[in-house]
């Protein structure tokens, strides 16, 4: 047995432009933005702080930096080629603790 599928029943979409029709759909949709007010409610104004507008600048100066410094790569990896790299492996502990720290 099969079911011949015909697409979406009667009031499944919103009417044609033009067409008035009290469907389900239609009811669900609201009025056509035409019938709406243009003019926002008193509630729907915002209002941004200095520090909202600080972080934005922050954010886009971040956003504009690369994500590697190429320069300091390129140092510390001729260093390694030469064999003059020194790791401080006390530094690299303290700022492991200090990271671990942070997190709590």
């Amino acid at each position: 047995m099969s079911n011949k599928i015909d697409g979406p029943g009667p009031g499944a979409l919103p009417p044609l432009p033009g067409k008035k029709e009290n469907s389900p759909a239609t009811r669900m949709l609201g009025p056509p933005a035409s019938d709406r007010s243009a003019k926002p409610e008193d509630s729907a104004r915002v209002e941004v702080t200095d520090k909202a507008l600080k972080m934005r600048r922050l954010e886009a100066t971040i956003m504009s930096m690369p994500e590697v410094d190429e320069a300091r790569v390129e140092a510390i990896r001729s260093r390694l080629a030469r064999g003059d790299f020194a790791v401080n492996k006390e530094s690299i502990a303290d700022k492991l603790l200090a990271m671990e720290k942070d997190l709590e």
